[in-house]
């Protein structure tokens, strides 16, 4: 549920006997195969396989979540893109084995907003996201020697990053 937690109730039992937290995202859907293990989808758009024998969880793929994707850049040595969207998340995926190698929340404590019922202006591009412009990405960049990003933000301010550590500085 809302909670981000997975209840595996056993009916012989008459109770549920393991409660996993799965994800930071609310569950979506969950689908329970034979002994003991499920897939669940999260809003986060996580791909989650659960063992509750073991308590495992394997992340088959995740995704941006909100709205839509605008930046994209390439690593410009190594087989690694980076992505940013209206999520305020930073990807940076790994080419080699098709996978989200690491990602951060760009603006730490971000909140969505409830849409309006009407549309106001909110500034910056237009977005199908529920994050204000200050936490909605629109571009990202290398430096040559892929030493430090820079993040373009829907507001008109930026970030530095730095590429190992993906901090501000």
């Amino acid at each position: 549920g809302s909670d981000c937690k997975v209840n595996y109730f056993n009916c012989s039992k008459g109770r549920i006997t393991s409660t996993l937290k799965i994800s930071k995202g609310a569950v979506t859907s969950l689908s329970f195969g034979g002994n003991g293990i499920a897939v669940a989808g999260s809003r986060r758009g996580e791909v989650i396989v659960i063992d509750f024998s073991s308590s495992n969880l394997q992340t088959l793929c995740q995704s941006h979540f909100d709205g839509e994707l605008w930046g994209l850049a390439v690593h410009p040595f190594d087989p690694f893109v980076v992505t940013s969207g209206d999520d305020n998340m930073l990807c940076y995926w790994d080419l080699n084995t098709r996978k989200l190698a690491r990602s951060i929340e760009l603006v730490s404590g971000a909140h969505k907003k409830k849409k309006p019922s009407r549309r106001k202006a909110r500034g910056g591009a237009s977005t199908t996201g529920t994050f204000p412009p200050n936490k909605c990405s629109r571009a990202v960049a290398f430096d040559p020697m892929a030493e430090m990003l820079a993040v373009g933000m829907n507001d008109g301010s930026f970030m530095i990053l730095d590429e190992k550590t993906l901090t501000k500085i």
